[in-house]
């Protein structure tokens, strides 16, 4: 059983760890290449997957800077509301795009750019900014969910300049894909974000919107698109989402939510997350 197991997660492993190493050195044959553009929707491993590229294009001698986008959010106070008085995070008005655009150009002009960082502890950038230049055999990855829309980079980078990845997360199981990235978000947020179930429930909705009316509608621009699910990876999620589940009040009204979910997994034989390799993208999720 257990080296059934241990096949499977190897197995899954490999593929995903192939199919970015081949993308990293395509890419790094490739030295018109300056920017490297990583979007996906929420918990689709953008984190993990930048990173292994990071690695496998230093690998082959490319030395790679990373820029998420989410550093580039306006403060709190300028980002733009909701119908229901909350901050949209989601939407494309959310990035102080004039800053990313001269940071993008500086880049592709070989000058030195200077990047901020955003706390979401306080909700706004912390002063400290990161300088980036681009030596001969350098490239800059930006990573974030915004990252394949032409306004970022239109007018301000050369195309061939730039190679696009798009990160999806696809089962060929209906159950399995309707659930698989909420699942991750339900598991990461209250691990690492102290959001219990309803929370995220509650913020979902406005996630799968966002995601529709701003990142799906160019996945079609990428050069490749790399397919993040582990066929396994919800039988390991499974003694972790389950508490976290259980915990939702039953006068709740995403009790119901909770519910359907607990019934899908009740279905599946879990397996001990210590199984999971230290390097899965799954620990991106894991605690």
């Amino acid at each position: 059983m257990v080296d059934n197991i241990k096949k499977t997660i190897n197995r899954n492993e490999q593929r995903y760890n192939d199919f970015v190493q081949s993308c990293a050195e395509n890419i790094a044959c490739d030295s018109s290449v300056k920017l490297l553009l990583v979007a996906g929707p929420s918990c689709s491993g953008k984190t993990t997957t930048t990173e292994k590229l990071v690695s496998h294009l230093e690998a082959f001698g490319k030395k790679a800077h990373m820029i998420s986008i989410d550093d580039f959010y306006k403060n709190s106070e300028d980002l733009p509301v909701n119908p229901d008085g909350t901050k949209n995070m989601e939407s494309f008005d959310s990035i102080d795009t004039a800053s990313l655009h001269e940071c993008l150009a500086d880049l592709a002009k070989g000058r030195e750019a200077e990047v901020p960082l955003f706390d979401f502890t306080i909700s706004r950038r912390n002063g400290v900014r990161k300088k980036i230049k681009l030596s001969k055999d350098d490239i800059a990855i930006i990573e974030g969910l915004h990252a394949l829309n032409p306004d970022i980079y239109r007018n301000f980078v050369s195309e061939d300049m730039v190679y696009k990845i798009f990160l999806d997360c696809h089962s060929e199981s209906v159950s399995e894909m309707r659930y698989s990235r909420l699942i991750r978000r339900l598991v990461r947020d209250f691990y690492y974000r102290s959001s219990d179930a309803a929370n995220t429930f509650f913020l979902w909705k406005g996630v799968l919107e966002g995601e529709k009316k701003y990142i799906y509608p160019y996945a079609h621009l990428a050069d490749t698109t790399i397919n993040t699910y582990f066929e396994y990876e919800t039988r390991v999620f499974k003694s972790h989402v389950m508490p976290i589940l259980e915990a939702t009040p039953t006068d709740s009204e995403y009790r119901p939510s909770a519910e359907a979910i607990m019934e899908f997994l009740s279905g599946i034989d879990g397996i001990d997350s210590k199984y999971v390799p230290k390097d899965s993208l799954l620990q991106e999720f894991l605690k």
